[in-house]
């Protein structure tokens, strides 16, 4: 007598939801009641988009991790459970979820502790992301052009922000605040020669005097 053994697939997967963080989702569901004919060997969730893409991942279990999908953009979760029959219905799709933006994180050494008349310079710092940081000077004697910095001349301590905005894939990155000290130079002296525009002769020697607070200018 020959027999024939169906081979059952197992009944879908229920209670589908999502959550989103960091530009990724989590998906929770139930696993199904009855298995089929044989043990379940995972699960294979799809992301479909609004306007139709849709993202595949497989899975072990419950909560499962989806990545691969665009910062902005709406999904619905179907899972499917496998076994060595083949695979389930999909069951009840989730709710539609908008994934959040990247995160991202700014990297910023404070500069080294200068004196006020060491001149410009432009401080380092950069974003996970790869975007442009921008500087601001919360205090203290320096100002800023573009993300150069100038100090002013003055000793005391220098506090600089650095800041990302983020775009339509990244949030913004949290702010870093980083301080450095800025002592007194040392005096300068420069001596010029007073000339007489009608002879062209020598009538004397003009000194001036830049202490370690001035800053290098023209006479």
């Amino acid at each position: 007598v020959a027999l024939s053994v169906a081979v059952a697939v197992p009944d879908a997967p229920t209670s589908i939801s999502a959550t989103t963080a960091n530009g990724e989702a989590t998906v929770t569901f139930t696993a199904p009641r009855n298995p089929g004919s044989s043990a379940i060997t995972g699960y294979t969730i799809r992301a479909k988009a609004s306007d139709g893409s849709i993202v595949t991942v497989n899975a072990t279990g419950s909560p499962a991790k989806v990545t691969g999908l665009t910062p902005g953009k709406s999904y619905r979760f179907t899972v499917s459970a496998n076994n060595s029959a083949g695979s389930s219905d999909t069951g009840t799709p989730s709710d539609v979820l908008t994934i959040s933006l990247v995160n991202q994180t700014i990297s910023f050494a404070a500069p080294a502790d200068r004196t006020s008349n060491s001149g410009s310079f432009t401080p380092a710092a950069t974003a996970s992301s790869g975007l442009p940081v921008t500087f601001t000077v919360v205090s203290g004697p320096a100002l800023l052009t573009g993300n150069v910095l100038d100090l002013t001349g003055a000793a005391g301590t220098v506090k600089i922000r650095a800041s990302q905005a983020g775009n339509a894939t990244y949030a913004a990155a949290p702010a870093v605040e980083v301080s450095f000290a800025v002592t007194a130079g040392s005096a300068q002296v420069v001596l010029s020669s007073v000339v007489n525009p009608s002879t062209q002769k020598t009538e004397g020697t003009l000194g001036v005097v830049l202490t370690g607070n001035s800053r290098t200018g023209v006479l």
